[in-house]
């Protein structure tokens, strides 16, 4: 069976409990940064996998500037314990100190290892906005 996402997310906070509930809390797919190099001091990506049952996989997260000319602005390595009998694995990666050099497309892309290859698996986009440039359109609650 190929292995695919069920969930993929971008959060301010994410848990697992002691009975394997996954629980997301403030999704995003962009931020205002006020300067550069910039971006997240602490946030969380998730995911849950569809795989073999009774496997586990290793993982790596890679987070790349959509040209990918350039080499990844960061990488994490993450293995899943063994599924339960329906295949599936919730993984949450803390993110701490994340920064931007400029403003753009990235994306945190998902890569299965196994033999000292890498196979995409799938990703989710995260705009950078330089919130200077952006103040005029940026929400503003109303009194």
């Amino acid at each position: 069976m190929k292995l695919q996402t069920e969930i993929m997310a971008l959060c301010d906070y994410a848990l697992i409990d002691q009975s394997g509930k996954l629980s997301i809390i403030g999704v995003f797919d962009f931020i205002n940064v006020n300067s550069f190099p910039g971006g997240l001091p602490k946030a969380y990506f998730v995911t849950t996998i569809k795989g073999e049952p009774f496997t586990g996989y290793s993982f790596t997260i890679k987070v790349e500037n959509q040209n990918r000319k350039e080499k990844p602005v960061q990488e994490f390595s993450i293995k899943t314990n063994p599924s339960g009998k329906f295949g599936k694995s919730n993984l949450v990666l803390e993110i701490v100190n994340l920064a931007f050099k400029e403003p753009g497309d990235y994306e945190f892309v998902l890569y299965l290892k196994e033999n000292n290859k890498e196979e995409k698996i799938d990703s989710i986009e995260l705009q950078i906005l330089d919130a200077k440039a952006n103040d005029k359109q940026r929400f503003v609650r109303p009194n």
